[in-house]
């Protein structure tokens, strides 16, 4: 991701803030719009409700607008920036080879595990075939 993107990217997000805190300033003013003393008081508190309701609905667009910024945000810093094709070869090339490294040893530690489990499994046996044995043989009158 390049420095323009970079600023494009919070500048969407200053945005949304900015614009989240401008409906809740609304929602809030029109909770607390006084009512007439004279005059039509019905149709005053409907015209609050009804801008509390639009604010309400607006607000909740601009907070799933701020959760999708949000998770592009978490998708770019988790796959990190993109890179043109040939861009960092060297950098590829040193990652594949400690892949295979690390590949490698993993090979060697199944291996070793794989060893040691049957070495095991054969001292069980000579244990158990000696003490069968041992048995057997006291056994006989």
């Amino acid at each position: 991701m390049n420095r323009k993107d970079h600023s494009t990217l919070l500048d969407r997000h200053n945005r949304t803030i900015a614009q989240i805190l401008a409906r809740f300033r609304n929602m809030i003013m029109a909770a607390t719009a006084p009512l007439p003393e004279t005059g039509n008081i019905i149709a005053q508190a409907a015209l609050n409700r009804m801008t509390m309701e639009t604010e309400t609905a607006a607000l909740i667009s601009e907070i799933q607008g701020l959760l999708a910024i949000t998770r592009e945000i978490k998708a770019l810093w988790i796959r990190g920036p993109l890179r043109q094709p040939g861009e960092d070869t060297s950098r590829e090339a040193d990652l594949d080879k400690k892949a295979e490294n690390v590949t490698r040893m993993y090979d060697q530690a199944l291996e070793m595990r794989a060893k040691a489990i049957s070495r095991e499994a054969a001292a069980r046996a000579q244990a158990g075939v000696g003490s069968s044995s041992s048995a057997a043989a006291g056994c006989d009158p």
